[in-house]
């Protein structure tokens, strides 16, 4: 996952959306779970989760450690992503 910014994967009750270089976030807000080496995540169980100051943040610092991500299919796509989460 060298060049992954978040993965995503949906349980019962909620969406789990992971962070393979997860450790290495500032998650001053105390959102990010998990004890493995690198990986942590959220659980989003509310629609309204996706709009979270917090995880904004979190998705902001992971894309500055993945400098070759991308975030879809160019820099408008990047720049409605931006506007919207």
């Amino acid at each position: 996952m060298k060049g992954t910014l978040a993965i995503s994967w949906s349980e019962k009750n909620h969406v789990t959306f992971g962070f393979p270089r997860g450790r290495s976030l500032q998650d001053s807000s105390k959102l990010l779970e998990g004890t493995g080496k690198n990986l942590r995540h959220v659980k989003l169980r509310e629609i309204s989760n996706v709009h979270d100051a917090n995880l904004k943040q979190l998705i902001l610092e992971a894309k500055a450690l993945t400098p070759h991500a991308t975030l879809g299919s160019g820099d408008a796509h990047e720049k409605n992503f931006r506007e919207h989460v």
